[in-house]
């Protein structure tokens, strides 16, 4: 688990230089494991005022009993959560963990949930230029080959610090919650979206 409990930051660095050399990773076995993930808070949520009531984001099946991983503040304060499957089924889940050093969340679906898990890699593994798939929950238009731009510090001044983001190129407009797919077809991060715009990574 801890090679996911990480973020992935999509940053503009090489602008068309976007890698093919994923592209054959977006078969029938990934794309059903990436889930739009909605939720509707408490009506009296503290966080309400910058998240708003209802959130929208992907998730990423992990295990075969339903386990989704999935962005941290969508599900936070939630009273109602789903699932939406591949094909459009809305399945009820609710909220297991939240891990505050990551911003990530667990999410638990009981049944319907027809996906098998992704593989899980190693984030380390990843270097400058590797080339990577972003797969937001959409099928095959939402899955997006993009680089490694850098590995570095992230400070998240409304949640928390990572110290070793992974900064990818071009940027997806579908992250929060996107599943970071590498070379061997394996999941080694899941994203989150940032509220600012994404700029160019400074050098050092």
């Amino acid at each position: 688990m801890r090679c996911i409990w990480v973020l992935l930051l999509g940053l503009t660095a090489f602008g068309a230089g976007a890698p093919r050399a994923v592209a054959q990773l977006t078969p029938d076995r990934i794309l059903p494991a990436v889930v739009g993930v909605e939720v509707e808070t408490v009506a009296d949520a503290r966080s309400a005022a910058t998240l708003g009531t209802t959130r929208q984001a992907s998730g990423v099946v992990i295990d075969g009993a339903g386990l989704v991983l999935t962005i941290g503040f969508a599900v936070m304060e939630a009273e109602r959560v789903s699932v939406l499957a591949e094909n459009g089924k809305r399945l009820p889940a609710r909220v297991i963990a939240y891990h505050s050093e990551s911003g990530l969340g667990l999410l638990r679906v009981p049944t319907g949930l027809d996906a098998s898990p992704l593989r899980l890699g190693d984030s380390a593994r990843l270097a400058t230029r590797d080339p990577v798939l972003i797969v937001a929950y959409g099928g095959a238009d939402a899955a997006q080959p993009a680089l490694v731009v850098s590995k570095r510090p992230f400070a998240g001044s409304w949640e928390y610090l990572l110290d070793s983001a992974i900064y990818t190129s071009p940027p997806h407009p579908l992250w929060t919650g996107a599943a970071l797919i590498d070379g061997e077809g394996r999941l080694v991060r899941a994203g989150r979206g940032s509220a600012s715009t994404p700029t160019r990574p400074r050098a050092g």
